[in-house]
């Protein structure tokens, strides 16, 4: 009777803990396949047909989008209903590599000498609705990291270089956060970039607040915990010290050894 129960009970415990697992078929990722004649296409993990093979080539997905080329090498956007998101009109389109949008460049091919020709290349940013929520008409803009680490990602900061060689920076939205008067910008972490208008100089954040750092000769990265070594001249030696994401010194620029000041406030990646 005893071992009677005890099988029960094993029995119970292992349909519960199946119970508990998602549809095997929801596992099922789509990915892309090439037919016998070279077109690209779309099947699940089983070899089901998801998405006819219609195209020249064809990425990976990424979430619930991905990119397809066609026979004209121009690529577009599509979901993975195959429904496509975007015209065909992206000479290049970076992978998302996860966030929300992602550059893309038109007019490639008129690169070379193109101040001679009526269109311009241009870079831009789309979304993953398809919405080009930045137009293509910049020189510049910045991209995504390729490792998906996200001390290194735009993290909702889009930056930009126009043709006039200023920089400028959007939100996620598209939103115009910086207008295009700076001479060099660069990411500092996490949505925070370093920014340089003639003689002065800035930190700015995805949230529209900057605040000066021109007393510095350099601004490093901020690490996990918001603080960024900075340094300065002092008497002709160069100094170290540390401020937050608001522009506070955390430390003054009076230590000499860069790797102590790391030590000082536990620094962390």
């Amino acid at each position: 009777m005893k071992n009677f129960l005890l099988v029960i009970l094993i029995f119970a415990c292992v349909f519960i803990d199946l119970q508990s697992l998602p549809p095997l078929i929801n596992q099922c990722d789509i990915v892309p396949y090439v037919n016998e004649i070279g077109r690209c296409g779309y099947t699940d993990s089983f070899g089901n047909m998801k998405i006819k093979p219609l195209y020249k080539h064809c990425s990976d997905f990424d979430g619930d989008i991905a990119w397809v080329q066609n026979d004209s090498n121009k690529i577009g956007l599509i979901d993975t209903n195959g429904v496509m998101l975007t015209t065909f009109k992206y000479d290049f389109v970076y992978d998302f590599y996860g966030q929300s949008c992602t550059p893309v460049l038109v007019n490639s091919e008129r690169t070379i000498f193109s101040r001679f020709k009526k269109k311009q290349y241009g870079w831009g940013y789309v979304n993953r609705d398809g919405i080009e929520i930045v137009p293509c008409s910049y020189m510049y803009v910045f991209v995504p990291s390729l490792d998906n680490d996200e001390e290194y990602d735009n993290n909702g900061v889009l930056f930009c270089e126009d043709r006039k060689g200023r920089f400028g920076m959007f939100n996620s939205d598209g939103n115009l956060l910086f207008p295009f008067e700076y001479e060099r910008m660069h990411s500092l972490f996490k949505g925070f970039c370093y920014a340089k208008k003639k003689d002065s100089s800035f930190v700015l954040s995805k949230s529209g607040r900057k605040f000066s750092v021109s007393e510095y000769e350099s601004v490093g990265f901020f690490d996990k915990k918001g603080y960024s070594i900075v340094r300065k001249k002092v008497d002709g030696m160069d100094k170290y010290g540390v401020i937050d994401t608001i522009g506070q010194k955390i430390y003054p620029c009076i230590y000499e050894d860069k790797e102590k000041m790391e030590k000082m406030i536990g620094r962390k990646w």
